[in-house]
């Protein structure tokens, strides 16, 4: 069993797994004081660095075995995929989410306008039935978003009517 939470504040302790998500082009405008909290115990940022600059399309890595794992999406859109690629979210969770430990964080780097969507892929990566008869054990999942702008912040006077 699954326990999701979202946050847009990173967490105060380096959890046991993590994954960075998004596509190419956001990941591409992070730097790593933004995830530095979760991953610098792991990854040194030349890693990080690296990583993000080799990292292709549709592509996911292993920065540090088992635990830190970055990923990108598909930027590849057409009249039936939506711009958020809420289905490659999905299925980039499940294969790139290390699996050990009783929590995991993921860091989800998206437009403002695309958390909603995905969000709930996110929570679509985790079914809450299963056919398995053992006891199963509790994880807790903290979804952290890290939004990007489109364009800078208008700077200009507001005029009252």
């Amino acid at each position: 069993m699954v326990s999701l939470s979202y946050s847009s504040v990173m967490p105060k302790e380096a959890p046991p797994a993590c994954l960075i998500l998004g596509e190419q082009a956001n990941l591409l405008r992070i730097s790593f004081s933004d995830v530095e909290g979760l991953i610098s115990h792991r990854v040194s940022a030349k890693v990080f660095n690296e990583v993000v600059a080799d990292l292709g399309d549709n592509e996911g890595v292993s920065m540090y075995p088992k635990a830190v794992s970055m990923a990108t999406l598909s930027s590849k859109h057409s009249r039936h995929t939506t711009p958020t690629a809420a289905h490659h979210v999905m299925d980039t969770v499940s294969k790139h989410l290390p699996k050990n430990g009783d929590s995991a964080v993921v860091v989800v780097v998206c437009l403002r306008k695309h958390v909603f969507a995905c969000g709930v892929a996110v929570a679509r990566a985790f079914p809450t039935y299963t056919l398995k008869t053992r006891d199963v054990t509790t994880r807790d999942v903290t979804v952290c978003f890290i939004t990007l702008t489109t364009r800078p912040l208008l700077q200009s006077k507001i005029s009252r009517f």
